[in-house]
C-alpha cells in the first residue's frame, strides 16, 4: 500500500492540489476552479474535487491501493475569511483615501489594513463572525474546528500583527486565533468533514505556509546563495541571503529558516503581459509553449521583441541581486505557470547565461507543503532537511551558445 499526503494550495481562482509521498514521489496533480469566489465554502467544496480528481488519477497510474495519512494546507496571503464572507487578498481596500487610512494605522502589517477594511466596511458580517481568519486557516477549522493562524517564522509578526498594533486599530485580540509553527498538526478530521471528503476521521491536517513561502521550501530555496523565479502572472525573484539586504529595488523578508533571509526583486506583469499579447494575436488558440516555440521561429515578429524585453527584465532583476548581495548566480530554479513552458525556459536560460532548473513538481507549492507536512509528522527533524530530501531535479536547461 502507498501512503500519500493530500496537498493542497489555494490560489486566487483555483485550488491546486497533490498527492505526494514521504519520498517525493507526486502520483496524481489536479486544478480545480472556483465556482463562486465569494462563497465561504468555494475552498471546500473545490478541496473535494480536488481530492476527487486526485484518486481517479492515481487509480488509473498506479493501481495498487493509495492510502491518504493526511492533509496539508498553503495559500495566498493576505485574503480574509469567516463563515460569513471572503476579501480575497487583490480586492481594493475601500477608496484610496481608505486605502490610505488603513495602510497608515496598519505600519508594517500586511494583514492589518484588510482586518480594517473587513471591519468597518463588512461591519455586519464581521460582528456575526465568532472568528476571523487568513485563507488556509479558514479551510483548516472548516476541516478540523481549530482555530489558528500560521506564522511562517516569529520574524513574521510585523508583517501580520502584535498587541500594540490591534490596539492601535481598535480589532478585538479574541477575533483572531493565535499563531502556530509550519507543520503544526490542527487536528484530525472532523465527522462532517470526513463523510464531504470520503477519508477516514484519523485523517490528520497540518498547517502549510502562506504559498510564497512553500514555493521556497518546495523548490528547495533555503540556502544562502540559492536563486528561485516563481513566475505566473507576476515574477519573483527569490535569492536566500545570509543577511538582510537594503537597496531600493529589493524586498527582504525572513526566511522560513530562522537564520535566513529572502530578497526578492518582482516583474509584477511579465507571465500577464505575454498572455495578454498571446490572446489578442494569432497565437491565441495555440498553448503557451507552441505560441513560444512558433514566436522563437520569427525573430521578426513582435511576439519575439516582447519575450526579449521580458528576459531583459529578468537580467537586470539578476543583476541587481548579484551586486546587492555578491553572490555567484549560476543556475535558477522556476516554479509557476510558467515553468511549464519548456520553450520559454529554453529561451531563458539562452539569454540569462545561467541554468534553468525544473523540479519534479512545477507548482512548487505542493511540494513545500508535503516537505512542511513530513516535517510536522516526524519523517524530517526541519523543514530545511525535508526540502534537501525531497526535492528533485526534473530537469536542466542550459544556455546554448548561439541562439
Amino acid at each position: 500500500m502507498k501512503e500519500a499526503v493530500f496537498c493542497a494550495d489555494i490560489g486566487t481562482s483555483s485550488l491546486k492540489g497533490a498527492l505526494i509521498s514521504h519520498r517525493g514521489d507526486v502520483f496524481a496533480f489536479s486544478r480545480i476552479r472556483f465556482e463562486n469566489k465569494s462563497s465561504p465554502n468555494c475552498w471546500l467544496d473545490a478541496l473535494k474535487d480536488a481530492l476527487d480528481s486526485l484518486r481517479k488519477t492515481a487509480t488509473e497510474s498506479a493501481p495498487d491501493q493509495l492510502k491518504i495519512s493526511a492533509i496539508c494546507i498553503s495559500g495566498n496571503g493576505p485574503t480574509i475569511a469567516s463563515d460569513k464572507f471572503i476579501h480575497l487578498w487583490n480586492e481594493p481596500n475601500g477608496t484610496a483615501e481608505e486605502a490610505e487610512r488603513y495602510a497608515t494605522l496598519s505600519g508594517r502589517s500586511l494583514f492589518l489594513p484588510r482586518l480594517l477594511f473587513c471591519k468597518e466596511q463588512l461591519a455586519e458580517q464581521w460582528n456575526a463572525s465568532g472568528l476571523v481568519f487568513s485563507g488556509p486557516e479558514y479551510l483548516i477549522y472548516q476541516l478540523t474546528h481549530t482555530a489558528i493562524t500560521i506564522l511562517p517564522e516569529k520574524r513574521f509578526e510585523a508583517a501580520y500583527w502584535n498587541d500594540d498594533a490591534l490596539s492601535r486599530c481598535g480589532i478585538d485580540k479574541q477575533k483572531l486565533p493565535p499563531f502556530v509553527a509550519p507543520g503544526f498538526m490542527a487536528g484530525s478530521l472532523t465527522a462532517e468533514a470526513a463523510e464531504k471528503l470520503g477519508l477516514s476521521r484519523s485523517v490528520r491536517v497540518y498547517c502549510g505556509t502562506p504559498d510564497f513561502v512553500a514555493a521556497l521550501i518546495g523548490t528547495a530555496t533555503l540556502k544562502a546563495g540559492r536563486l528561485c523565479d516563481r513566475a505566473g502572472s507576476s515574477e519573483g525573484l527569490n535569492l536566500c541571503v545570509d543577511k538582510p539586504v537594503s537597496h531600493k529595488k529589493i524586498r527582504t523578508l525572513p526566511s522560513v529558516i530562522s537564520s535566513l533571509w529572502n530578497a526578492s526583486v518582482l516583474l509584477p506583469d511579465s507571465g500577464a503581459r505575454f498572455a495578454n499579447f498571446k490572446k489578442n494575436s494569432q497565437y491565441r488558440d495555440l498553448s503557451p509553449d507552441k505560441a513560444v516555440q512558433t514566436i522563437l521561429a520569427d525573430k521578426t515578429c513582435e511576439g519575439y521583441k516582447l519575450l526579449c524585453d521580458i528576459s531583459a527584465e529578468i537580467k537586470q532583476g539578476i543583476a541587481i541581486l548579484k551586486e546587492a548581495t555578491g553572490f555567484s548566480i549560476e543556475s535558477m530554479r522556476v516554479t509557476g505557470g510558467q515553468a511549464h513552458n519548456v520553450h520559454w525556459n529554453q529561451f531563458k536560460a539562452d539569454t540569462l547565461g545561467i541554468c534553468i532548473e525544473t523540479t519534479q513538481m512545477l507548482d512548487a507549492e505542493l511540494m513545500g507543503d508535503a516537505i512542511t507536512a513530513f516535517t510536522g509528522m516526524g519523517f524530517f527533524s526541519s523543514i530545511e532537511e525535508g526540502a534537501e530530501a525531497l526535492v528533485k531535479t526534473a530537469h536542466v536547461f542550459e544556455p546554448r551558445k548561439s541562439l
